[in-house]
Formats: C-alpha cells, structure tokens, sequence
C-alpha cells in the first residue's frame, strides 16, 4: 500500500518536472523567435556579444595592471627594508657589566687558576718533499685526458 502510494508520488513528481521544463522550452522558443523577429540579421545580437567580450577583456586587463602593480609597490617595500639602516640592539647589562667584561674576566680567572694553555714556539718550519717530482694532485696536466685516454696512463706506459 505505502509502495503504492509512493510510486504514484513519484509519478507526479516527474510529471510535474516534465511539464516546467516543457514551458521553460516554450518560453525560451517564443523568446527566440521575437529576436529573430526584431532582428533578422542578427546585428543587434552581434555587437551585444562583442560588447560583453571586450568588457570583460578590459576588466581582467584593469584587473592584472592591478595586480602588477601592487606587485611592484610590495617588491620596492622589500628592497627599502633591505636596505634601510638596522638597528643594533645592545646587549643585556646585568649590574652594570657588559656580557663581553663578564666573558674576559671569567676567562682571566680560568687561566689564573691553571687552567691549559698552548705553549708555542714561535717556530715556523717548512719541510720540502725528497723528491721535487710534481704529484698528480698539483699538476694539472697529469688530469689531462688525450683522445679518451688518461694522459697519466700513457705517460706510466713509457
């Protein structure tokens, strides 16, 4: 009884939608043939296409000068906090004393109490290899290829 019931309910439902849409068409026909009517060479519907066309061309071309130039005035923005002087922040004094004075006095104690240091000579010494041969790391014509072959190859080969 209630599938009965609800199938007829459908059954209205798409007739109902059947029709609306029959007399949308209708209405969009008749409305059809009045522009053809009043406007047989279809002149009017012409230039009303091309007037929307080009109005919306102009507003995307207004929209992106826009945009372009909001672009520009954020990138000079940028470049002027760049370059703009900063600002050195000093650094946190307790009881009056620098951070640095604090460090070198701490650094002071350390070596008064003991503390290692490097002992060094003074000394520079320059030690020469035995043999003056250049090695493959400094001459650069030992890393020289010839036709597809390692130069250091054919000159071992000697």
């Amino acid at each position: 009884m209630q599938v009965n019931r609800l199938l007829r309910r459908c059954s209205i439902l798409a007739s109902a939608i059947v029709l609306s849409s029959l007399s949308l068409l209708a209405q969009s026909e008749s409305k059809a043939n009045e522009l053809l009517a009043e406007d047989p060479s279809g002149i009017v519907m012409t230039i009303t296409a091309m007037l929307v066309v080009f109005f919306g061309l102009a507003v995307l071309y207004l929209c992106f000068k826009g945009v372009g130039k909001f672009s520009q005035h954020l990138s000079a923005r940028n470049r002027r906090r760049e370059n703009a002087p900063k600002k050195v922040v000093a650094p946190t004094q307790k009881n009056g004393m620098s951070p640095e004075v604090a460090v070198a006095i701490g650094m002071a104690l350390y070596e008064a109490a003991g503390g290692m240091h490097d002992e060094e000579s003074g000394l520079i010494t320059i030690t020469h290899t035995q043999s003056h041969a250049p090695s493959g790391w400094s001459n650069k014509a030992f890393n020289q290829r010839v036709s597809g072959v390692p130069r250091r190859a054919s000159v071992a080969g000697r």
